[in-house]
C-alpha cells in the first residue's frame, strides 16, 4: 500500500511541476513522461482515487501537446468515460484530457468522434446537469470539436462536427437545458 501512496505523491508532484509551464511540459514529453502517466492511468482505472490523480497528471502533460495522445490514450479515455459516467470528477477530468488532445489537432479530433465521443459529451451534459464543472466542460470539448486550427491540415471537419453535434447528438437542445 506505501508504494501506491508513494506513486500517488509522485504523480501530484509530476502534476504541480508541470502546472509551472509549457517548458516543464514539454521536457517531461521528451523524457517520454506520456507512456508512464497513461500506463498509471490503465492500471489505476478501477480506483478512483489513484484514477484521479493519474488523469490529473495526464491533464496537466497534454495542455498544449496534443501530439502526444496515441492509440491507447485514445481508447483509454473512451473506456474510462464510458465505466465512469457517474462521476462528475472523474468524467471531469476526463473530459479536461480531450479537450487539451483536441485543441490544434485536427487528427485527434476526427479519431475521437469517430470513437464515439460526441455521445459521451453529450451524455456528460445530461447527466451531471447539476454539476457546473462538468457541464463546462463538456461544452468546451464539444467547441473545440468544431474549431478549424490545426495549421498542418488544409481541410477540417469542423463544419461536420457541429452538424453531428446539432443533429446526431441533439446537441443544441441538450445546452440550452443545461444553460437554464
Amino acid at each position: 500500500a506505501s508504494s501506491s501512496a508513494s506513486v500517488l505523491e509522485d504523480l501530484s508532484v509530476f502534476t504541480q511541476q508541470c502546472s509551472l509551464g509549457f517548458a516543464q511540459r514539454y521536457l517531461a514529453a521528451q523524457k517520454e513522461a506520456y507512456p508512464t502517466i497513461l500506463a498509471c492511468c490503465q492500471r489505476a482505472a478501477e480506483e478512483k482515487e489513484a484514477l484521479s490523480v493519474a488523469l490529473a497528471a495526464l491533464s496537466a502533460l497534454t495542455d498544449g501537446q496534443p501530439d502526444l495522445l496515441d492509440v491507447d490514450g485514445r481508447e483509454f479515455l473512451i473506456s474510462a468515460l464510458t465505466a465512469h459516467q457517474a462521476d462528475a470528477a472523474l468524467t471531469c477530468l476526463c473530459i479536461r484530457v480531450v479537450r487539451h488532445c483536441c485543441l490544434k489537432h485536427e487528427n485527434n479530433r476526427q479519431d475521437l468522434v469517430k470513437a464515439g465521443m460526441l455521445p459521451l459529451l453529450t451524455a456528460s451534459i445530461t447527466r451531471h446537469i447539476e454539476h457546473p464543472e462538468v457541464v463546462r466542460e463538456a461544452c468546451v470539448a464539444l467547441r473545440v470539436m468544431t474549431f478549424d486550427d490545426d495549421v498542418r491540415v488544409p481541410f477540417g471537419h469542423a463544419h461536420e462536427h457541429a452538424k453531428m453535434i446539432v443533429l446526431e447528438q441533439n446537441g443544441l437542445k441538450v445546452i440550452v437545458e443545461a444553460a437554464k
